[in-house]
């Protein structure tokens, strides 16, 4: 008997993940409970209704943008994987391509009644537009930032990566979930609109936070 004959032909073990009891990923896409945008030119005007978001630049004025996430339809016990964030230009009034970067907003922010001027009201931002890197928002972290190109396509959906591990700390309640803050690097000639939680043009435009847990 030859040596081959005598060897014996082992297959691979396979356990699936329904055996062990182990729960495949879920990925939610969820729309922010509330969003505003807060401008500079008229410092006293809320936007919470707004159709549009606007963050950046034009003619000496600058627009910059809070959105809370809405972490009610995820599973209590949840643990982030991945995350990202998704807008999509509705208005383009930039000639600079920037960087537009997320944070954790530190104010406990009033949609309804958040302007350039205040968090809520008789209550005023460290500093105007929630541009305070110590009081109003957590400028040691940043949840996510990406690019955004001097003429981004209208409706093209930008997608901001963000830190799973800090965004999950909005969730599970180590931090507040006060909302995030939205804005670019310069605000200088580089203002673009993207469409709100309410923006109803084209639903599938409207911002969104999307999440995938295990």
């Amino acid at each position: 008997m030859s040596p081959l004959q005598n060897m014996v032909v082992r297959r691979p073990h396979i356990v699936s993940t329904r055996t062990l009891g182990i729960a495949s990923p879920v990925s939610i896409t969820v729309l922010p409970s509330a969003n505003t945008f807060l401008y500079s030119l008229y410092p006293t005007t809320n936007y919470d209704t707004s159709l549009i978001l606007e963050i950046g630049g034009a003619l000496g004025y600058i627009s910059r943008t809070w959105a809370k996430p809405d972490f009610s339809s995820i599973s209590a016990g949840a643990t982030f994987i991945s995350a990202y964030m998704s807008i999509f230009p509705t208005a383009d009034f930039s000639s600079n391509a920037r960087t537009m970067y997320a944070h954790r907003c530190l104010r406990d922010v009033v949609s309804n009644q958040a302007t350039w001027n205040i968090w809520k009201t008789s209550n005023n931002w460290g500093t105007a537009g929630c541009s305070n890197a110590t009081t109003d928002y957590d400028g040691a972290v940043v949840l996510g930032s990406m690019g955004v190109s001097a003429s981004p396509t209208l409706g093209d959906e930008l997608r901001m990566t963000l830190n799973a591990a800090q965004f999950q700390k909005l969730y599970d309640g180590t931090f507040v979930n006060n909302g995030i803050i939205l804005f670019v690097n310069t605000q200088v000639s580089d203002l673009v609109q993207y469409g709100s939680r309410e923006y109803d043009v084209d639903t599938s435009k409207r911002i969104t936070f999307t999440v995938e847990y295990s």
